[in-house]
């Protein structure tokens, strides 16, 4: 971890590769990136609502494996977490109640495997995409003038600016998407 401990239980969850529900989305740091899921429906049980996590993507880089995930900063809603290896890396900052997720590529393409059933691109255009899987759909939201080209796992170059990008729900829409 880059910068000490963290006390938050979403900071401890991606720095160990543990499952965190962020609400209204819930994520998974692995060895190839971050995995992201919504669960539409609750279980209750021991007096508690729980929502099981279900991977639809995984956010990552291609050709791309980190050791490791660390955490660079943190605050009370947030949490920015790296893979690196060599000379690429990948950040994604996450945040307690927000239907969106912020990555950083650089040094290679970005790259989002869905991971549900049924997965369809329905939407292919200026850097945007739209994609459901699982019963789910997500946006996708790349620099300007970024393309994403489509073969099994969906790759883009973000237009070689390496900037932020954002996937999220679209069951939760913001006006801004």
């Amino acid at each position: 971890m880059i910068g000490g401990v963290a006390s938050s239980i979403r900071s401890t969850a991606i720095s160990t590769q543990m499952y965190s529900m962020l609400i209204p989305l819930n994520v998974r740091a692995t060895s190839s990136g971050l995995e992201m899921g919504h669960t539409q429906n609750h279980v209750f049980a021991a007096n508690d609502y729980l929502y099981p996590f279900t991977a639809d993507l995984r956010v990552g880089m291609a050709n791309f494996t980190a050791p490791s995930t660390q955490v660079v900063s943190y605050g009370d809603w947030t949490v920015t977490s790296i893979w690196q290896t060599g000379s690429k890396d990948l950040q994604a900052t996450i945040g307690h109640g927000l239907p969106y997720v912020y990555f950083r590529v650089n040094g290679g393409e970005a790259e989002i495997v869905p991971l549900g059933s049924n997965s369809t691109v329905w939407h292919n255009q200026e850097g945007v995409l739209g994609i459901t899987t699982g019963g789910k759909s997500y946006g996708v939201f790349a620099p300007a003038g970024s393309s994403w080209n489509e073969s099994g796992t969906l790759r883009s170059s973000l237009n070689g600016k390496g900037l932020f990008f954002r996937c999220h729900s679209s069951r939760y829409e913001t006006r801004d998407a």
